[in-house]
């Protein structure tokens, strides 16, 4: 009898050990290990590979992501090139009516030809940096919900945004003087806006 009860015992740690086996093979896992778990285990190794995350779907959606995020990266350089060829396009062209006109507006609008603003990145400084709208307002810039960067715009207008819902206190927010983006809240002349009363 105690032979039977043993072989029997050997017989359902082996179902255990092969069920974790095949469970753990299908998660991305190691199956040699996993039999010897629910070998010695039994139901304590089977619940713990079920609990255990799917390896290669973790694999998958990292891949995907990685694969966004370049494209995306590749999307925003794009964009940058375009607006940057653009901004010499139209510099090169009001020089030309400066020229015809005998006259200088770079003088007279220096918002319109101010240098992109920093690209968002939290590891540095900003490389470019724009100058002041006229009346010596600062230019803010921000990202919207999209992760789309918004400006020049003014303080007030931050302000209608926020009052909308537009920006938020997680918002990155950026004008001259500021060494990188920062989240809206943590901006002295944004806090007021998002303290509880």
């Amino acid at each position: 009898m105690d032979g039977e009860a043993i072989i029997f015992g050997l017989v359902i740690r082996c179902i255990f050990g092969g069920i974790c086996a095949a469970i753990a093979s299908s998660k991305g896992r190691n199956p040699v290990g996993w039999f010897f778990i629910g070998f010695f285990i039994a139901c304590i190794g089977l619940v713990i590979v079920l609990c255990l995350p799917n390896l290669h779907e973790q694999q998958e959606a990292s891949r995907i992501q990685e694969d966004m995020n370049r494209r995306l990266r590749e999307q925003l350089r794009q964009e940058q090139m375009k607006v940057d060829a653009l901004r010499a396009h139209t510099a090169a062209r009001l020089d030309a009516h400066d020229a015809a006109l005998k006259m200088d507006t770079r003088a007279t609008a220096p918002a319109l030809l101010a240098s992109s603003p920093p690209r968002p990145s939290l590891g540095g400084p900003p490389q470019y940096r724009p100058t002041a709208l006229e009346n010596n307002r600062p230019v803010w810039f921000y990202l919207d919900q999209s992760s789309s960067q918004q400006g020049p715009v003014t303080l007030a207008r931050i302000k209608e945004e926020a009052s909308i819902g537009a920006v938020h206190q997680e918002t990155l927010v950026w004008r001259e003087g500021m060494p990188d983006w920062a989240p809206a809240q943590q901006t002295p002349e944004l806090q007021p806006l998002f303290q509880v009363s």
